[in-house]
């Protein structure tokens, strides 16, 4: 969180424990919203910060800024079919044995779903997809 936000910001607005906007049940709700794939670690990242910034609440944040993670099976797949398809250069040097560009695809997902898409369904049907 060294962005600025977070815990970073707290100490940067020296702000002291007993002045802490997040009350235990605000924290809570968050943390539920990543156990249950609502949203995912970086997202709650970007969540948090805000949530210490404007005191609202993270369920309110994630339908303000649409943060919901996709983890819809057919939408994803449809999205590493594209990434495969335009990049068919880095498909070939993967199949070639650069196993590297396998995070090369993740990432190029990743930034599709504008950080939205499941990153364990990701990696899964990027798996299958890339078997040969």
């Amino acid at each position: 969180m060294g962005d600025g936000g977070g815990l970073t910001g707290i100490k940067r607005k020296k702000m002291e424990i007993e002045n802490f906007v997040l009350d235990p049940k605000g924290l809570t709700n968050l943390l539920i919203q990543i156990d249950k794939g609502v949203i995912s670690g970086k997202m709650a990242k970007e969540i948090f910060k805000e949530m210490v910034e404007t005191k609202k609440d993270a369920q309110e944040i994630i339908e303000d800024k649409g943060l919901v993670q996709i983890k819809n099976q057919d939408m994803i797949e449809k999205i590493v079919e594209e990434v495969l398809a335009e990049n068919q250069d880095s498909l070939n040097k993967y199949f070639s044995g650069k196993d590297k560009f396998f995070g090369f695809f993740m990432g190029e997902v990743m930034r599709k779903s504008k950080g939205k898409a499941n990153p364990k369904l990701v990696n899964a049907i990027l798996k299958e997809k890339l078997k040969r």
